[in-house]
């Protein structure tokens, strides 16, 4: 009879060896004269993104043929496709960038928080929870494999506005393709009194930005109490920190997005004794490009050049 401890043993081995098959090893490799920080930058985005995934495992090894990406020290701070570097400099390195340069160096082209999720896709593993990946800021609990939403969102991936009462035809889901504005259906006449309404804008570019306006706002400030800016409540998530709009004659800046999507919501005062319009906020779709940038080709600066030196010495010294 086998023992129930050599079974266990057993069984151990086999998972072990499953989990080590499975494995994708990428290989890199770290130029002598590359600035502590700058690798520092580097391999500790590798580490977040091995602990994000459950078969990807990255090995510096300076003679392996196959290697994926060299990090070069250089004050051009980008991915090289042609001689496979990542060039950068202290003055430059920041945990989402770096993230960004190691994901684009293996084939992931996207912003820092969905590198891990889509490298995963990329090399068949998915991770705590089966791939489930929370949008618009959620945070997942991997013990319950659960998205914890923001405000204003539900749904199992927090891919949905909670609220569907709106009482105005021009409130919801918006899919920005271009510039546009945002205005209540009535808009330029009255609004509503007591109006409820949410605009989301998105776009499909995972990099774009929004720019918001806030040049008109014809709101209800008339007899606001003591550090009340605006009887109607006008908020913005998803440009930072959530932000309450004055319409008490301050100045408003500009907002930008922290990704590709934002949260208007307008509140209006249900005892208003004026009749306003509402506001209109004229917003600007700014397609960036990617944090992980190619150089340009034909790019002969003398920065640029140098850079390159590193990496060309080490391709060479393959190819011999």
């Amino acid at each position: 009879l086998v023992r129930l401890e050599d079974m266990r043993i057993a069984y151990l081995l086999t998972s072990l060896f499953t989990i080590a098959a499975a494995t994708t090893e990428i290989f890199y490799y770290a130029d002598g004269d590359t600035d502590h920080a700058v690798t520092k930058c580097v391999t500790d985005a590798i580490t977040r993104l091995e602990e994000a995934t459950t078969c990807i495992s990255f090995t510096e090894n300076s003679i392996e043929p196959e290697i994926a990406f060299a990090i070069v020290h250089s004050s051009e701070c980008a991915w090289q496709p042609s001689n496979k570097s990542i060039h950068l400099s202290a003055d430059c390195i920041s945990d989402n960038f770096c993230t960004e340069l190691v994901g684009k160096a293996v084939g992931v082209d996207r912003p820092a928080q969905d590198v891990a999720h889509f490298l995963g896709e990329k090399y068949n593993c998915t991770g705590p929870c089966s791939g489930l990946r929370c949008e618009h800021g959620g945070l997942l609990n991997v013990e319950r494999c659960e998205c914890s939403c923001k405000y204003a969102f539900g749904g199992q991936r927090c891919e949905q506005l909670k609220r569907t009462d709106f009482n105005d035809a021009s409130c919801g889901v918006i899919e920005a393709q271009d510039a546009g504005s945002l205005s209540l259906s009535t808009f330029p006449g009255d609004q509503l009194k007591g109006t409820i309404c949410q605009w989301l804008l998105k776009s499909n570019d995972p990099w774009a930005k929004f720019e918001l306006n806030f040049d008109g706002l014809d709101m209800d400030n008339k007899d606001m109490p003591p550090g009340i800016i605006c009887n109607d409540i006008l908020s913005v998530y998803g440009a930072g920190k959530q932000t309450t709009i004055p319409c008490n004659g301050e100045p408003v800046a500009k907002m930008t997005s922290a990704s590709n999507w934002v949260l208007v919501e307008l509140r209006t005062n249900p005892w208003s004794q004026e009749a306003h319009a509402g506001p209109e906020i004229r917003y600007n779709l700014i397609s960036r490009p990617t944090g992980a940038l190619a150089f340009s080709e034909g790019m002969t600066a003398s920065t640029f050049v140098s850079s390159l030196l590193p990496a060309a010495a080490l391709i060479a010294a393959r190819l011999l």
